[in-house]
């Protein structure tokens, strides 16, 4: 199994030689040279669409490695922690200053032993129409990105966390709006690592309104919707929609859309009596899958766990709200 499979998958790679590694790791094209002493040990655990791949690669050797990018996709990544050194392109990287590499670059890195690294790879094609041909997306130049470190933080945590959440349920990845939803994800937090969120002030009207069009018509469903679906259906790129919520209510589109849906389980639940109706079926109705994520996400927004709400009518079950901040925000 490798990265350049095309179909939707989930798993992990492993790997006990330098040239073992870079074969595994197609549509990379890169030559591998093992620096440090010792048996060369490596795994890789990834999540891949056909559009965007995000992996997590530890290996315990010093390596130093030159060749190409992939081609057709767009490379973005760091170090997981601040103990791991990686000189890319002659640039140390950080929370702060990103690999970023447009396909078939060349490049050349090394790292330290014992490291430990995030990267995704996002389809060129797939960019652009987040970006909308409308709009000019203005891409970072160079082969490093300089952002906050509170959003490299995020993003690397996004990538952590989409690993994490995949890896233990990988049948969720057979329902294509999951899909959509895992590349939103990945899209969402890699915007706010570049200058993709820079939008004119004059049009701050236009995006309120944006936002507020875009939440009534998600409120309106109970059916699960995707981030695509949604721009489309309110005429503007996924770029307008995410930095319209953003700076209406500190959430992405797909933060509002889970919510919306929590929201609606929470009256279903409210109304419910638990010899008529269960939480299984409710979590199902309103398009949550997962049910152990989605009685940890429930709790998060509301304080107290489904089946604590299912029939119960009483003061101290929270009312319906959208928060800023909440159930789905990666950890670190």
């Amino acid at each position: 199994m490798s990265l350049s499979e095309s179909s939707t998958q989930v798993g992990q790679i492993r790997a006990s030689d330098v040239d073992e590694c870079a074969e595994a790791h197609a549509p990379w094209d890169m030559r591998h040279t093992q620096l440090s002493l010792g048996k060369f040990r490596t795994s890789t655990d990834f999540v891949s669409s056909e559009r965007v791949t995000v992996y997590r690669q530890r290996w315990n050797c010093k390596v130093m490695a030159r060749g190409t990018s992939p081609a057709d996709h767009v490379v973005v990544g760091t170090a997981t922690n601040s103990s791991v050194r990686i000189n890319w392109c002659g640039s140390d990287l950080s929370r702060e200053r990103f690999a970023w590499t447009q396909p078939s670059g060349e490049i050349d890195f090394s790292t330290s032993e014992h490291s430990d690294h995030v990267v995704a790879l996002i389809r060129a094609d797939v960019l652009a129409r987040y970006a909308g041909g409308a709009e000019q997306m203005t891409e970072p130049q160079g082969l490093h990105i300089d952002c906050p470190e509170q959003m490299g933080s995020n993003l690397v945590a996004t990538i952590q966390s989409i690993l994490t959440r995949y890896a233990s349920q990988p049948g969720l990845l057979e329902d294509p709006r999951e899909c959509q939803d895992f590349e939103s994800e990945v899209l969402s937090a890699l915007a706010g690592c570049t200058h993709w969120e820079l939008v004119p002030e004059g049009d701050r009207s236009l995006r309120q309104e944006v936002m507020r069009s875009a939440a009534a018509y998600a409120e309106s469903r109970c059916e699960r919707i995707t981030v695509p679906q949604l721009s489309q259906a309110v005429g503007v790129s996924q770029r307008t929609l995410e930095y319209a919520f953003r700076e209406g209510l500190g959430i992405t589109p797909l933060q509002f859309m889970r919510r919306c849906r929590l929201n609606g389980a929470l009256r279903d639940l409210r109304a419910a009596t638990p010899d008529s109706q269960t939480v299984t079926g409710i979590a199902m109705k309103w398009g949550f899958r997962d049910l152990g994520r989605f009685a940890g996400t429930y709790r998060k927004l509301f304080g107290v766990y489904p089946s604590q709400t299912l029939g119960h009518l009483h003061d101290d079950i929270p009312l319906p709200a959208i928060h800023p901040s909440g159930e789905d925000q990666p950890q670190p």
